[in-house]
């Protein structure tokens, strides 16, 4: 669960509406006189449209007595269920456990979070309901539905053309993140992950999150997707093509897919096949200086 500090947060009043990702949806307090404490990162996502999926966020057990197995089971953070229909997610850490229990219609059209214990009395009568990694467990089965794919990436938008700098923890994305705030014609997504979506003009396009990484880079900035990086660090800066079917499954590794849905792990595997074909990929081998971002330029000029 994230801590709370009061530096990076501020009281909302009322159903916030967010869109992310492309996807909108509200987040609905108990009563008019309970505040969410929202993180700031998230005010550029702030929208007016209608919600396609609304959560209300509840104080209290959830009224679900037994859980059952789960259909899949993160081993650190969460834990998702099956119940008559619905999905529920079981999130907890080794203080409290559970500390929310989330239930979801099948649709993903309507939810409620259940807050559990009086850790979230803490510290006032307001509750920041969506803290790591629940709104992105949630957000892995709406793209699941034929919306989109999350990657583990470093985004970056270079003169309106979106550049993926794709890897697994450790491979240099915040590094990556770094180098790049500041450069002209440059606006930084995401310096962890970014949600890739497919328009109906036929290419994708890569949106920012706000969910980063140690760079704490974040965007609502929508681009089409030009090129993707899968990085590492290296002795010296070298870009080498990748193949559609290598690609995808490097890609597939650095995703985030619903292993426990058939139909949506199906349909992820689909978008990174096409995403694959479509959009030029590399293997990016880097020396963390200027120089990467030099050598990203004069490929992205050519």
């Amino acid at each position: 669960m994230e801590t709370f500090n009061l530096q990076e947060t501020e009281p909302v009043s009322g159903e916030i509406r967010l869109e992310l990702g492309g996807v909108t949806y509200a987040v609905l307090p108990p009563n008019r006189d309970i505040e969410i404490d929202l993180r700031r990162r998230y005010r550029p996502f702030f929208t007016t449209k209608p919600p396609e999926l609304a959560l209300r966020v509840h104080y209290g057990p959830a009224p679900i007595a037994d859980l059952g197995a789960p259909l899949f089971e993160s081993g650190e953070t969460w834990a998702l269920y099956r119940i008559q229909n619905k999905l529920v997610i079981r999130m907890y850490s080794p203080e409290y456990d559970p500390y929310q229990i989330i239930i979801l219609d099948a649709d993903l059209r309507h939810g409620d979070i259940y807050c559990v214990g009086d850790i979230w009395l803490r510290p006032g009568p307001r509750v920041y309901p969506l803290g790591f990694p629940l709104e992105e467990v949630i957000f892995m089965n709406l793209l699941a539905q034929g919306r989109g794919v999350l990657l583990h990436a470093c985004g970056v938008s270079l003169e309106g053309q979106g550049i993926i700098f794709a890897g697994t923890s450790g491979a240099g994305k915040s590094t990556t993140s770094n180098l790049w705030e500041g450069q002209p014609g440059v606006t930084l997504l995401s310096d962890d992950r970014v949600i890739v979506r497919k328009h109906d003009d036929g290419r994708f396009w890569v949106y920012g999150t706000p969910w980063h990484g140690d760079a704490r880079a974040v965007s609502s900035d929508i681009v089409p997707l030009e090129r993707i990086y899968v990085i590492y660090h290296a002795a010296e800066n070298r870009a080498v093509r990748i193949a559609p079917a290598d690609a995808a499954s490097r890609l597939l590794v650095r995703a985030f897919p619903t292993f426990w849905d058939a139909e949506g792990m199906a349909y992820t595997l689909s978008v990174l096949g096409e995403l694959s074909e479509t959009v030029p990929c590399y293997e990016l081998g880097f020396v963390p200086d200027q120089s990467i971002v030099d050598f990203v330029r004069c490929q992205a000029a050519q």
